[in-house]
């Protein structure tokens, strides 16, 4: 039995049909369980954690189970386009992707390096000084990596690359080794004995995290609580924003 050229036609219509049907079985499947997919870049991790045992005391009655990924900023934006995840917290999406973004948390930018083996030992260094220095960067698909290499391109120079890493515990350790310095955000993973952390001097140190959904994606009532009384409780919101639009739609 064989497919005539009709029926190959065909099949990858039926294919795209199935396909969605499965991918609301899944949708309806989430919302009954209170299913939340979360996923986010290591710099949120402590952040996003108190979040959730807050919304967990608040609001007992929904009885979530929260699913998170932690990951880097393009292959997460895929799994939210590909409705694998509800919510992403990461680096700002690029335009046409079918995303709403919010900005959410403003992130200091430092740089650490081995406390045994130093490269350089000022308590500070700018953008200019580090760019002589072997650095373990983020990988390139990762929202960090977009901030750091802006950084030296506004700075006309360009780094010097020992390694690099997705995680940012991998990316602590290689420093703690002594591989090379790197430019990270400021956390509590950052006070350990085995590292030196040096202020970093620019008018940009800093990266933005943002909360990003997908465009028209509806929200079950425990994840849009979520993100109205944990997330966005204490940023301000523009009257215009769209994810405001969108729920003052789905409510009325």
């Amino acid at each position: 039995v064989a497919l005539t050229r009709q029926g190959r036609l065909y099949l990858s219509y039926v294919q795209g049909a199935l396909g969605l049907l499965a991918d609301g079985r899944r949708q309806l499947m989430r919302c009954a369980s209170g299913k939340l997919s979360i996923g986010f870049v290591s710099s949120v991790r402590s952040y996003l954690l108190g979040q959730i045992q807050r919304f967990v005391g608040e609001f007992p009655q929904y009885g979530c189970m929260f699913e998170l990924y932690e990951g880097v900023t393009d292959p997460l934006i895929e799994d939210l386009k590909g409705e694998r995840i509800d919510l992403l917290l990461a680096s700002e999406p690029g335009d046409g992707q079918g995303l709403v973004s919010t900005r959410l948390l403003k992130q200091e930018l430092v740089v650490v390096q081995s406390a045994d083996r130093p490269f350089f030992a000022a308590e500070q260094i700018t953008v200019k000084e580090l760019a002589g220095i072997p650095l373990i960067l983020h990988t390139p698909d990762s929202g960090m990596r977009r901030v750091t290499d802006g950084l030296f391109a506004a700075n006309a120079c360009r780094p010097r690359i020992a390694g690099e890493a997705s995680e940012d515990s991998v990316i602590l350790q290689m420093a703690a080794m002594g591989i090379g310095a790197a430019v990270v955000t400021e956390s509590e993973d950052l006070d350990r004995a085995d590292l030196a952390k040096a202020a970093l001097l620019d008018a940009e140190n800093y990266r933005y995290v943002y909360m990003i959904l997908k465009r028209g994606r509806y929200l079950p009532q425990p994840l849009s609580d979520f993100i109205e009384q944990r997330l966005l409780a204490s940023v301000p919101m523009k009257k215009d924003s769209e994810y405001g639009q969108g729920q003052r739609r789905r409510t009325e």
